[in-house]
């Protein structure tokens, strides 16, 4: 027993010398008063743990509508970065803290906080559709999260196709159209130009003048649907010149047009007749603009 006892005591011994070696190192004084003054001190430093509170999101770089057509002309060229920072209830950022990360309909994945904070990721277009990037993590039960919205287009093109000339002006665009499709635009179908043979504005579909336009009619305010050559469907005039949104919509068999809660529907007798954007042609009255191409 005595032996045992001897044995603990030199075992004790020894780790406390180890102790208070590593003590020393780390600057707390080997003296008995001094040393717990020193290291309740260093006890009270040590930061509290921060709980997820919140999560902010912003776009840092790029775009947050994109074009697959211009990203295969351009590699490289349209891309989205986004931030991802943690709060804690006060606002403070929570650095290295592990979040749950998705893109689109991929499989979730973790990430880590930076140092301030924050995790960055970068999106690259691929034409897909709508794309939402989620960091979230679940918190004593309670999922916090926050999500970023990409319009990732077919084809995109925000700036208005515009003319001076008398007449009409085309825009050659050449972009094929994804098996299933919305395409929406800007114009106003009320004003038609009435010189130079009365044209009109419209966006021309399929692969020859003889497929599908789409927009303005032939006369000022109907709008609509024309299957060339000569098979008009028209919604009613429309009296308001302003912006109008426009929709198409192909759902494999029909094309369908929206504007000003006025819909038409046809059922091309060919794919070839709706599958490329062919041009975009304007009067000098009616640009077009804010063109999208998103797969269904």
């Amino acid at each position: 027993m005595v032996n045992d006892i001897n044995t603990l005591n030199g075992s004790l011994q020894a780790l406390g010398e180890k102790m208070a070696s590593n003590l020393t190192t780390m600057g707390v004084p080997s003296t008995y008063d001094e040393g717990l003054n020193t290291l309740a001190d260093k006890i009270l430093q040590v930061a509290p743990v921060k709980t997820l509170d919140h999560i902010n999101v912003e776009l840092i770089a790029g775009n947050q509508i994109l074009s697959y057509a211009d990203e295969q002309k351009i590699p490289d060229s349209q891309y989205a970065t986004v931030r991802f920072t943690a709060y804690d209830v006060d606002n403070n950022v929570i650095p290295n803290l592990a979040l749950d990360f998705k893109v689109g309909s991929g499989a979730v994945t973790s990430v880590v906080t930076d140092a301030n904070g924050g995790y960055e990721y970068t999106y690259h277009s691929l034409g897909v559709g709508d794309v939402e990037i989620t960091a979230s993590k679940t918190v004593e039960g309670s999922l916090v999260t926050e999500t970023y919205g990409i319009e990732d287009c077919t084809f995109y093109h925000s700036s208005a196709y515009t003319t001076s000339d008398i007449g009409s002006a085309t825009y050659p665009i050449g972009v094929d159209l994804p098996s299933t499709y919305e395409l929406s635009f800007i114009f106003h179908p009320t004003d038609r130009q009435t010189s130079g043979g009365g044209n009109s504005a419209y966006i021309k579909l399929g692969q020859t003048d003889n497929d599908i336009w789409v927009g303005q009619g032939t006369t000022s305010g109907s709008h609509g649907i024309m299957v060339r050559p000569s098979s008009n469907h028209w919604c009613s005039t429309i009296s308001q010149i302003a912006d109008n949104l426009a929709k198409l919509t192909y759902n494999g068999t029909n094309l369908t047009y929206e504007c000003n809660n006025e819909t038409v529907s046809v059922t091309p007798s060919s794919s070839s007749l709706i599958n490329r954007l062919r041009s975009v042609v304007v009067v000098p009255k009616n640009p077009i603009k804010e063109i999208k191409v998103k797969p269904l």
